[in-house]
């Protein structure tokens, strides 16, 4: 992708997303990404948008740091967990994004109730950082009944395990 490809400015949530489904081909039934990577970058990119938005406070710079760092590190831990070196290894890394992901929850919870930035954006991503938090549990529920099955000591395949998660 090139620099000019980039979604940039006051792009609104749905923008992003049609963009990125387009890419893959596949997205949900809201026209969310399928691809729970794209999702999840998406949600980070949408989380610098809307910090570089906020006012210019204490209060805004101090929970602007603190949302960047918890909704920025949703897709970095996911990738970490679709390269992990086994299924209890997985189910460690998918817990660390579930916890950042509740984290965002918490900190976009805040920022809507405070009145610091745009309601409607911030309630966008509260509701995604809610569905991020559900699919990522059920991802890691069902690694976890992988684990306890004979062949969880297989070794993935080169599509990541995410991917391997998924089928079975």
């Amino acid at each position: 992708m090139t620099k000019s490809q980039i979604p940039m400015g006051n792009t609104r949530m749905p923008d992003h997303q049609s963009q990125l489904s387009e890419q893959k081909g596949r997205s949900t039934k809201r026209g969310k990404p399928y691809d729970l990577k794209q999702r999840t970058f998406l949600f980070a990119s949408q989380i610098v948008q809307l910090v570089n938005g906020l006012p210019k406070t204490i209060a805004g710079a101090e929970l602007g740091k603190q949302l960047i760092r918890a909704g920025t590190s949703v897709g970095a831990n996911l990738e970490e967990a679709d390269d992990a070196s086994s299924v209890k290894d997985f189910i460690y890394k998918a817990g660390i994004a579930r916890r950042e992901a509740k984290e965002s929850r918490y900190w976009l919870k805040l920022l809507i109730h405070s009145k610091l930035s745009d309601g409607e954006r911030a309630i966008e991503l509260h509701q995604e950082s809610d569905e991020l938090v559900r699919i990522l549990s059920s991802i890691i529920a069902k690694a976890q009944q992988r684990q306890q099955s004979p062949a969880a000591n297989r070794v993935r395949d080169t599509a990541g395990w995410l991917k391997a998660i998924e089928l079975s």
